[in-house]
């Protein structure tokens, strides 16, 4: 059996010693370097970043390699780079076709589904979502929902809502006049902060005056006839 040996931290030191040591940007003639360090040095030059994520790799070669547009393989028109999902095997690290086309191939191919197939491919759809969620830890959507929006749990917004008496905190009503029948969640857009349940109405109404104290203050004043501007 192979063993590691005790000191692994110089077997790391000296790997991490060659790949800085050669070759930032050699030229073709040089034959100190390997191709494969030819091209990561290439790579290197121009500025690529190989572990980037798929979607800060799509905002760095939109913004860095000046690469704003490129034309779609199925309807052959130039679009935003933005227009195309990024795919890290095919050149220039994006889809050839666009969005649009890739979204209405896809329904085509859905429509060409019978009823049975379309059954079977949206439970193995949900399965993969739940294992995802179970594999990460998320007790259920809204588990997931309020971990990944807010940092906090479905246990706490249960909490939450038990404390402000299954009313909105901001005006008191127990009618969350949401599509969905919840209470929305309300939170600071600056430091993320959660302060509380609000119904629909009212976060919408926050939302329109800027969540802050100032306008809040000014709306009060104007309502209750401290600011008069009529004749």
């Amino acid at each position: 059996m192979t063993r590691f040996p005790v000191d692994y931290r110089a077997g790391i030191a000296k790997v991490r010693a060659r790949e800085q040591a050669v070759c930032r940007e050699p030229a073709p003639s040089d034959h100190n370097c390997s191709g494969k360090e030819r091209i990561m040095a290439n790579a290197r030059s121009k500025g690529m970043a190989g572990h980037e994520s798929s979607r800060r790799r799509h905002q760095y070669d939109a913004d860095n390699f000046g690469r704003k547009e490129k034309p779609c393989s199925k309807c052959k028109i130039v679009k935003s780079i933005r227009e195309f999902g990024v795919n890290r095997a095919s050149r220039g690290g994006f889809r050839p076709s666009c969005n649009d086309c890739r979204n209405a191939d896809q329904r085509a191919e859905y429509a060409r589904l019978d009823s049975k197939e379309r059954l079977h491919r949206s439970r193995a759809n949900a399965a993969r979502v739940k294992k995802g969620r179970e594999l990460k830890g998320y007790a259920s959507r809204r588990d997931a929902y309020y971990r990944t929006t807010y940092g906090i749990t479905e246990a706490q917004v249960d909490q939450m809502l038990a404390a402000q008496g299954a009313r909105c905190a901001l005006c008191g009503t127990d009618n969350p006049r949401h599509q969905r029948g919840v209470f929305v969640v309300d939170h600071c857009h600056e430091t993320g902060r959660v302060r509380g349940l609000l119904c629909q109405l009212c976060n919408i109404a926050l939302g329109k005056l800027g969540d802050t104290p100032a306008a809040i203050q000014r709306a009060l004043d104007y309502v209750t006839g401290k600011l008069e501007f009529g004749l």
